[in-house]
């Protein structure tokens, strides 16, 4: 089952019993403008009972971030 999502800067808590998952597929880069280089980690993660997550978790912001569900 996947917590809740916090009010107000889109974070969230991953499942809390993750059965399944795939990943990191890593995304990191940001030529485009000084200092705004970008690192995630992106996951997929599954807790058995719902549909696939797509998940990263952003290291300047130190959260975990819900991308889409997979169909």
């Amino acid at each position: 089952m996947v917590s809740d999502v916090q009010a107000g800067d889109g974070t969230i808590a991953v499942p809390s019993f993750i059965q399944e998952s795939a990943g990191p597929y890593v995304v990191s880069g940001g030529w485009w403008g000084a200092g705004a280089g970008v690192h995630r980690e992106y996951h997929f993660v599954r807790d058995g009972e719902g549909p696939w997550l797509w998940v990263y978790y952003d290291p300047k912001r130190r959260g975990w971030f819900l991308h889409g569900k997979v169909e």
